[in-house]
């Protein structure tokens, strides 16, 4: 997967462009390699896994893979990463920044972050406050 915004058919010649693509087409025990590239925006993945059938999302496999909450925009969002729900995922060697809540992860089960990097968060990780919608 490389930096974009939707396409690709997820091989090497012609990988999946953003995470939603590569979200959309997810299935269990896959590895998604993240490449090297800056992602912009809120991410809210979707595909799960299941008791020892994980999906991995994989970093830093050619470089670093930001994921950038504010990307563009005027103002710092609220979440990086939002996990509510999401189940059985391992997410590896992936930097998260500028959002107030870098992961939010409420009502998720058996998630495993390994070699993450969180930077300009107001919180790195935690369920979302009281006010806050219950979905991302």
């Amino acid at each position: 997967m490389v930096p974009g915004s939707g396409g690709g058919s997820g091989t090497a010649e012609d990988p999946f462009r953003g995470l939603a693509a590569a979200d959309a087409q997810a299935q269990l025990r896959d590895v998604v390699l993240v490449h090297a590239g800056m992602y912009r925006s809120t991410w809210s993945p979707r595909a799960n896994g299941e008791p020892g059938r994980p999906i991995v999302w994989s970093g830093g496999v050619d470089g670093e893979a930001m994921l950038h909450g504010q990307g563009q925009a005027a103002e710092r969002p609220e979440r990086g990463i939002c996990a509510e729900s999401l189940h059985d995922g391992y997410f590896e060697r992936l930097t998260v920044r500028s959002a107030q809540f870098l992961i939010v992860a409420s009502h998720a089960q058996r998630l495993v972050l390994w070699a993450f990097h969180l930077y300009g968060g107001t919180t790195a990780l935690r369920p979302p406050p009281a006010t806050a919608p219950a979905r991302c």
